[in-house]
């Protein structure tokens, strides 16, 4: 049956009869999502000594995805309830608990995974026991994140994006901390983040973030709360996972505990894995090696005001990056992070929140492994170059370096409770620097017979950007059907970039390199219970985010931002902020049995970022271009979310999802980039019956419309426009997951992802079409094949 079928057969299921539930799903009521304001989970967050510490969307949701590892929930927690474990206590009952306590999923909310752990919660229904390599494959596998896609750049390295939302136009942070990519395709907002190390990862998609930042789109990545005691205690926790496919390895090893007013955590992890093999055909090179340690101390400085430290470094060695110019010889971040809490009753505030950070990444990387003989990526470039009348006998190698640093603070005071009317007030200050240095080498030999060499560099100069801005927030319950969300924010962005790093380049003006924006942002959001089952939501926001350092200052860098991975790149210092305007509505149910959602979403983007064809002499093939940004007039984005599930039985639950986003450049008439195609997901849980999930097995099948909607740019001077993408075919994969709670302290989990070995290819993930006449077929980085998994988990 063709993925087109599949997806009409859904849709009829999803809309007809019950409207069977839905995802969060596999959110179920055995899932714990609830209401932030409630009662109830405003009691969860204080037993994990976070409350409303996190700068959280109102009205704040929470879809909380177990898994140190993806471990599913264990039966009884094993320690203190103040202590986050990786192991949880037993989920709520059907009639109580899980989706209905939230109704809808507001398109303004934060859906929340937990990654880790979390006390007195659990999501058995969510069986996303896989072991994740980077944070982006961990959202990307979820169900409960319909809005999500990523490309795939290494096996350690997933960008992720968000209803067609991109890198710049996503907004991510971790621990209270801004976080951007040192480089495009060779690193990305999440890679920095072991997904064991993961309380929850809010996602927000669309412009309703604004007390994080400038942004379209928000990542907030949360680390699980330093631990407390009623006396001192300490504990041990091993973790570890081998995926065959590709020799993969995990292990990590954590020690924690504290007293009553005290507590610390510290935490080694190694991951390491080797080429792993497609559907069909040759391995894909995808080596990596990465270490890294994180540390936290937290201490309570009276009953009412704590500290928290932590430090993180990362390792990354050897990590090959298939289908692009350079990969990755070292990667190091380091990252420290300090926060300060007062919840004084006696104080002018309910609470007051400082958080302060920085982080730094180098990075170095080479072309030596890019001459794979079954894997031809340079090679193109050469037969190319010896196909001119320049010169034969053509070789190229190359190595590139930078580094980027993200430094500043946010403070928020809280006016009011979270369940009543209340307002929050804050301002922020970010300062980033980044710079990135190409180095390339052409030998050959000339038409005497002399051979030759030939040096020359790319660059992105050092570049700065300052950003204070202030914002406010307002929430009220009207009634008890209507609840009112506003907020407001404002910023002064200023860049500037060193003019004496630049090379002679017709693209970028020299006396244009200081640039400075004042931005702004809104919303209005709506909350409406119709009866006791369903539930509407609406919103309305406006928000603008500045260009990247990237996009105003790349010169003719080798950075694959299209399908091509040989695509180059320049920046214009003189580029507009976007400017976002996005309307949203969902409705949703709760039954007994059956849980449902149907949302949608339009948005209009002014001064959309894209690129523009430079074209590019030498080597002449189709998907080796010269692009520079530019601002498109009108762009559009707009798509839906559907999504349900059904307690058939107290011991089998089928679900079922469906996303859809399409991207418009309206000055050109023509499809976006990197827009992602229909995508569907059918599921079959089945578990012991009762509330406590000991057990649980779950089948599913990922089905992928093609992709026929093609990214269109225009061509340098407006004389035409040019197709960047080639279609990409549907495809079926099918998934099996299952875990056993063997003992309080002891999970293990297993599991199969393309359990019929497909050979398939995701339409954001890269391929070498050219250049004409090239011996072989194209070089395409294809999805891993069959790939069985197993792993534990175990607290001592």
């Amino acid at each position: 049956m063709k993925p087109v079928c599949w997806h009409i057969g859904v849709l009829a299921v999803l809309l007809g009869g019950i409207g069977l539930p839905m995802a969060g799903a596999q959110a179920g009521p055995q899932e714990g999502i609830a209401w932030a304001g409630d009662t109830d989970d405003a009691g969860f967050a204080e037993a994990a000594g976070e409350s409303d510490d996190q700068p959280l969307l109102p009205p704040e949701e929470r879809i909380r995805l177990v898994a140190g590892m993806f471990q599913p929930p264990a039966v009884q927690p094993l320690t203190a309830p103040s202590e986050l474990q990786p192991f949880l206590p037993q989920p709520p009952g059907p009639a109580t608990g899980g989706f209905g306590e939230i109704g809808p999923l507001p398109i303004e909310v934060a859906q929340r995974i937990v990654l880790s752990s979390a006390a007195g919660r659990t999501s058995g229904q969510e069986l996303q026991v896989a072991p994740p390599a980077d944070t982006g494959e961990a959202l990307s596998q979820s169900a409960g994140m319909q809005n999500v896609d990523v490309q795939r750049r290494s096996q350690v390295s997933f960008d992720p994006h968000i209803r067609g939302y991109k890198w710049g136009q996503v907004y991510t942070q971790a621990d209270g901390a801004y976080w951007f990519p040192v480089r495009l395709d060779l690193d990305t907002m999440l890679s920095k983040i072991d997904p064991a190390m993961i309380d929850e990862v809010v996602v927000i998609p669309g412009p309703y973030g604004l007390r994080y930042g400038p942004g379209f789109a928000f990542i907030d990545v949360v680390r699980a709360p330093t631990p407390r005691y009623e006396s001192f205690e300490n504990h041990f926790r091993t973790s570890g996972s081998v995926r065959t496919n590709g020799g993969q390895f995990y292990g990590r090893e954590t020690v924690y505990g504290g007293g009553p007013r005290w507590g610390y955590r510290f935490s080694y992890g190694e991951r390491k894995g080797s080429d792993y093999d497609p559907g069909d055909g040759p391995q894909i090179p995808s080596s990596y090696h990465n270490r890294d340690f994180w540390g936290e101390l937290s201490y309570d400085l009276t009953p009412y005001q704590r500290v928290d430290f932590s430090f993180k470094r990362l390792d990354q060695t050897d990590t090959e990056y298939p289908g692009q110019f350079f990969d990755i010889g070292h990667l190091g971040t380091y990252a420290f992070d300090v926060s300060v809490v007062d919840r004084d009753p006696a104080g002018p505030w309910h609470e007051l929140r400082i958080d302060s950070w920085y982080n730094h990444t180098n990075f170095r990387g080479d072309t030596r492994n890019k001459h794979n003989v079954d894997f031809p990526v340079l090679q193109r470039v050469e037969w190319a170059l010896d196909h001119q009348p320049a010169g034969s006998n053509n070789r190229v190698e190359g190595e590139t370096q930078g580094s980027n640093y993200s430094t500043g603070a946010r403070m928020v005071a809280r006016f009011g409770e979270l369940d009543e009317t209340h307002l929050r007030l804050g301002a922020d200050f970010r300062y980033l620097g980044q710079t990135i240095r190409e180095h390339l080498a052409r030998t050959y030999i000339d038409g005497s017979g002399v051979g030759q060499r030939q040096d020359f560099n790319t660059v992105m100069p050092h570049a700065w950007a300052a950003d204070p801005g202030v914002f406010a927030e307002w929430s009220s319950p009207l009634s008890d059907e209507w609840t009112l969300w506003l907020g407001a924010r404002l910023d002064y962005v200023e860049t500037q970039a060193r003019a004496a790093d630049l090379q002679p380049n017709p693209f970028i003006d020299p006396n244009a390199l200081e640039q400075n924006n004042w931005l702004y942002a809104f919303y209005v959001n709506n909350r409406l219970r119709l009866n006791e089952y369903w539930t509407l939501d609406g919103g309305f926001g406006h928000a603008q985010r500045p260009p990247t350092l990237v996009e105003r200052y790349a010169d003719r860098m080798f950075i694959s931002v299209a399908q091509s991975g040989l695509t180059r790149l320049s920046g214009d210092p003189a580029l507009n902020p976007e400017r976002s305007w996005q309307i949203d509505l969902a409705l949703s149910t709760e039954r007994e049995t059956w849980r449902g959602r149907v949302s949608g979403f339009y948005a209009w983007v002014l001064d959309y970022i894209t690129y523009g064809d430079q074209t590019v002499a030498v080597p002449p093939f189709a998907d080796a271009r010269l692009l520079q940004f530019y601002n498109t007039p009108d762009a559009t984005l707009a798509g839906f979310e559907l999504a349900g599930e059904w307690d058939w039985t107290d011991w089998l639950t089928p679900f079922a999802t469906m996303s859809y986003v399409e991207g418009r450049d309206r000055n050109l008439r023509a499809p976006l980039p990197s827009i992602p195609p229909l995508e569907t997901r059918l599921g079959l849980r089945l578990h012991n019956a009762g509330p406590q999930r000991r057990w649980e097995i779950e089948g599913e099948a990922r089905i992928v419309d093609n992709q026929d909607r093609l990214g269109t740019i225009l061509v340098q001077g407006g004389q035409g426009t040019a197709v960047i993408e080639e279609p990409t075919p549907g495809f079926t994969v099918w998934n099996l997951r299952a875990y056993w709670n063997a003992r309080e302290n002891l999970n293990l989990f297993a599991g199969i992802d393309n359990v019929f070995d497909k050979k398939y290819q995701e339409h954001l993930d890269l391929r070498l079409l050219g250049p004409a006449g090239f011996p072989g077929p194209p070089t395409r980085v294809l999805s891993p094949g069959i790939t069985p998994y197993v792993g534990l988990n175990w607290i001592f």
